[in-house]
């Protein structure tokens, strides 16, 4: 991905709702089983790495509530 995909990327991720991201990150593991380039499957890899990240970043935004 480029800088500009990735920072437009991030301000959605930054944005989205839970049942947002659950749905992109379904389109990506679907995706995944359909594309076969190297560059386009490493953006997948590169868009779920980046949710997983967020909703880990939020579980604990969660659990360090009062």
């Amino acid at each position: 991905m480029n800088k500009r995909v990735v920072q437009a990327f991030l301000h959605w991720l930054d944005t989205a709702t839970e049942p947002e991201i659950d749905t992109r990150r379904q389109a990506f593991l679907d995706a995944l089983t359909q594309f076969h380039g190297k560059d386009a499957r490493a953006d997948l890899r590169l868009g779920l790495r980046l949710i997983e990240e967020e909703l880990v970043a939020r579980a604990d935004l969660w659990r360090a509530r009062p």
